[in-house]
């Protein structure tokens, strides 16, 4: 009896053994299940936190110039998580927040891969900018003269460029365009050409432009991109001397490759200095001629008329009788021998207006304008446009508007049951998530 006894309370205990061991694989069983149910829920609501941050972009920036970005910083953002964590989590005993955790940083919009980014999007969206109108009382500038400019030491070393100051090397660009087998594959590596054309502004702009556009602070707004000067007075001069000296090199280029002309100027330099200083003389002649022509070229740019890059015989406008009746001095002379009266009444033509070539064709103001920002540094050309919309948004916005407050995305972590949720989402691409104990 004492055996079977003992046998009974060994089943007993094996089978009590075996229960136990059951519970605790289904109680296992069971917690799997619902951490994983309780992952399923705070990765898909985690993802739909972050997108809510990323929801409220500033309307303003995106309408006007097609860029999506928050305003934000880590603590605010935070914030905002925990917010709307705690949202969800209430009322529901298997969800605990601990918190959320933000970083910002590389996701800047001022960090120019973010910004090339936005506005290659915006370009292949064919997004239009939507014109933005000036407060009803102006505090800054002056006011529809075309001539604002800014002053102030605190905006300008706001600006993304602040401390940036490279800029177009012209006499690069000269070998360059010489080099080119045609305009418009020097333009095509610019990428952001099209942008800057559209939502940016220039002296010679139509008025089917500038209504778009709306108001602006410069009017010379891409003259400012190119020269970087504050001053839409200082921009507009700083440019033109740039093509001034573009057309110069160009057409002292032409002149020498051309015989009739080079020889012209030879029989002209030895009839003013004979001897071997005829020669120095002749290269004098050949680049006051070069730089006559170039100031024509500017002014017939000015009056929105084209002037090839590249010229032919039929494109050039200023003969040699003006060049010999200013006597290299501005002044008229007698260089011009018989000829000096035609030279005279030529050289007035250029001083009145400019003077017709026999084929009036070619680029126009706007293209070279195009050539210069092609020629930018990118680093320069991303900060500089950077700058324009900092600078339009704190007039035409708010005075306090800094484009370094504005992000295209975020990395966040969510403590939710002790666990740590990690998620990253951008206006680009949807991010990734994962999760650690």
């Amino acid at each position: 009896m004492k055996r079977l006894h003992n046998k009974r309370g060994s089943y007993i205990i094996l089978l009590t053994i075996s229960l136990c061991a059951m519970m605790i694989l289904v109680y296992a069983v069971f917690y799997a299940s619902g951490q994983a149910a309780i992952g399923s829920t705070v990765r898909s609501f985690g993802a739909l936190w972050g997108r809510s941050v990323l929801g409220e972009y500033d309307r303003v920036l995106k309408e006007r110039y097609g860029i999506f970005a928050f305003y934000a910083d880590p603590l605010l953002t935070e914030r905002k998580l925990d917010a709307y964590t705690d949202y969800t989590c209430r009322g529901k005993t298997y969800l605990h927040s601990q918190g959320a955790r933000v970083e910002l940083e590389g996701y800047s919009i001022t960090e120019a891969e973010n910004f090339e980014t936005q506005i290659k999007e915006a370009v292949l969206a064919g997004v239009k900018p939507s014109p933005l109108s000036a407060p009803p009382a102006e505090t800054s500038g002056e006011a529809g003269n075309g001539n604002r400019s800014i002053s102030s030491r605190w905006i300008l070393d706001s600006l993304p460029s602040a401390g940036s100051s490279q800029g177009v090397d012209v006499a690069a660009l000269i070998r360059q365009i010489k080099a080119e087998i045609s305009l418009k594959s020097m333009l095509s590596r610019a990428a952001d050409t099209q942008y800057i054309f559209t939502y940016f502004r220039h002296a010679l702009s139509d008025e089917a432009q500038v209504r778009q556009l709306g108001d602006t602070f410069f009017q010379n707004e891409i003259e400012y991109l190119i020269s970087g000067k504050p001053d839409d007075a200082r921009a507009k001069n700083y440019v033109r001397r740039l093509m001034k000296l573009l057309r110069n090199g160009l057409n002292l280029a032409y002149l020498y490759s051309c015989p009739e002309k080079r020889e012209a100027a030879l029989a002209a330099a030895q009839v003013l200095t004979p001897g071997p200083a005829a020669a120095l003389t002749q290269a004098l002649i050949l680049e006051s001629w070069a730089l006559l022509e170039a100031e024509n070229d500017l002014r017939i740019l000015e009056a929105g008329e084209g002037v090839a890059i590249i010229k032919r015989d039929e494109n050039w406008a200023v003969s040699l009788e003006n060049v010999l009746a200013l006597d290299f001095s501005g002044e008229e002379g007698e260089g011009g021998g018989a000829d000096s009266a035609e030279g005279e009444a030529s050289q007035k033509k250029l001083l009145d207006g400019f003077v017709k070539p026999r084929q009036m064709e070619g680029q126009c103001y706007e293209d070279y304008l195009k050539l210069f920002v092609a020629a930018l540094p990118q680093k320069t050309r991303v900060l500089r446009m950077m700058d324009l919309i900092q600078i339009n948004l704190k007039y035409l916005y708010h005075e306090s508007f800094l484009l370094a407050d504005y992000y295209i995305g975020l990395r966040y972590t969510l403590q939710i049951n002790g666990k740590a949720y990690e998620f990253t989402e951008t206006y680009q691409k949807t991010g990734t998530k994962k999760e650690t104990s």
